[in-house]
């Protein structure tokens, strides 16, 4: 189990959405996609459906995208940019599920027919107690039987793998290969911010040229940081020198601002890097290291491991598909989805 954690490491992504990731693909409800389990037949109202994409030749329905949408955000403007950025989104998240259920198969620790057949007639009792047919509850839910065994077959899956990995061994490991993000250490950070041009590649590289000669000029000494940021930065913390103040990793910072200036030394400068704000050059001006022992910051853990485990579900995955060159055709977007 360790030789595996230690593997997992390797595959370690920041991206700590995964406690809200985990209820929606628990939630969403697009149809069967695996290597081992056949889906049923699609039926003639499937027909009918917007396919998003297909992932092994089974379909992703644009309205089972459109449900975890309505989930989340209950009447969201479908025409409104944030919409449609919510669906692509989701969509991608959708795929890396389906990879990952794909590689739980073939390591054999995933659901096999009799399982979710089984939790399909347990499903069914519940249902009847309640004086509810199945058929009433896909109508209910929208989903088709082979959609609904895609959401058994996951649940089952990923619940017998976490319950293999999910262990207080392995909480403890990456708490002390990640110590800084979950014991309460604070980071002083100043930063510059340039603006961006994502749109004209060509205003961009002289952006990102200049970025990178204030960072070339603050390591010689040529100028300090705090005069570059007052002289450069169009952040309003540039008038005071780019001081953003104290942050914590789990802090308010985008995550992938948290990611850079945690992983600077005191002193040291970034490397420039483009988010939705601009493009940002951060400094590490001091760290006070955090007292929180592991068992304190146990969610916040388990939250973060959870959504290790399964990036590196999907890059397995994803590679295995790639050594065989079946990547492209494994996984097919509708171009409207792109």
């Amino acid at each position: 189990m360790i030789s595996h954690f230690h593997n997992l490491m390797r595959f370690h992504s920041y991206q700590l959405f995964c406690l809200g990731f985990v209820a929606c693909v628990l939630l969403h409800t697009p149809t069967e996609a695996t290597i081992v389990v056949p889906s049923s037949a699609t039926t003639a109202s499937d027909t009918a459906r917007e396919i998003a994409a297909t992932v092994n030749g089974e379909p992703i329905y644009a309205s089972a995208i459109d449900a975890q949408i309505e989930l989340l955000i209950p009447n969201l403007d479908r025409k409104s940019a944030r919409y449609q950025k919510l669906r692509c989104d989701l969509l991608a998240k959708t795929i890396d599920r389906y990879l990952a259920l794909e590689y739980l198969h073939h390591s054999k620790i995933a659901a096999s027919n009799d399982d979710i057949q089984l939790a399909i007639i347990r499903l069914e009792k519940r249902l009847k107690l309640k004086q509810q047919s199945l058929a009433d509850y896909l109508r209910e839910q929208n989903i088709s039987r082979a959609e609904l065994r895609h959401r058994m077959d996951w649940q089952i899956s990923w619940n017998r793998y976490l319950n293999k990995y999910l262990s207080d061994t392995n909480l403890q490991k990456y708490f002390t290969d990640y110590k800084s993000q979950f014991d309460g250490t604070t980071s002083e950070i100043s930063q510059i911010l340039l603006a961006s041009h994502p749109a004209d590649p060509a205003k961009q590289k002289i952006t990102f040229d200049q970025a990178n000669q204030i960072i070339r000029d603050v390591r010689s000494n040529t100028i300090s940081f705090s005069t570059a940021a007052k002289k450069y930065s169009i952040s309003p913390t540039g008038q005071t020198g780019g001081l953003v103040g104290s942050i914590k990793y789990q802090g308010s910072m985008p995550l992938q601002f948290s990611d850079i200036a945690f992983a600077l030394e005191v002193g040291e400068v970034s490397v420039p890097f483009e988010s939705e704000f601009g493009i940002h050059i951060l400094r590490c001006n001091s760290i006070k290291v955090g007292t929180r022992t592991w068992q304190q910051a146990r969610p916040q853990l388990r939250e973060a491991l959870v959504e290790s485990f399964f990036r590196f579900l999907v890059n397995t995955r994803r590679k295995m598909l790639k050594d065989e060159n079946k990547l492209g055709k494994h996984i097919e977007i509708n171009s409207a989805w792109q």
